[in-house]
């Protein structure tokens, strides 16, 4: 018998029948969106005062992770669009985490 071990996701929240952070810790779409944007405004805050912001730091890889949760789901809301939403994967990608995490929170 073999242990399922699971992949811990930003947020740490466990779905009834899946990987954590999986849409089934949500009700609907909406509020996975809301849980994440308000996730990556708190994480791309503290990327941003970090003093390692290195690829191997736990911060950048949860913007990172909460990046690649957002992506295929924004498509279907209007705010903030396609390209504000590739501008902050750019930012990010670039090292831009002040300019980031001042955009998120807007």
């Amino acid at each position: 018998m073999s242990q399922n071990k699971k992949k811990p996701t930003p947020g740490g929240e466990q779905g009834k029948g899946g990987e954590k952070g999986d849409l089934t810790a949500h009700y609907s779409a909406s509020q996975l969106r809301n849980d994440s944007w308000s996730k990556l405004k708190n994480a791309s805050a503290r990327l941003a005062m970090a003093e390692r912001r290195a690829p191997g730091d736990p911060m950048h890889r949860v913007v990172e992770e909460l990046l690649a949760r957002l992506e295929p789901i924004e498509s279907y809301w209007a705010f903030p669009g396609r390209i504000t939403f590739e501008r902050l994967k750019s930012m990010f990608d670039e090292g831009e985490f002040t300019s980031l995490a001042h955009t998120v929170a807007r």
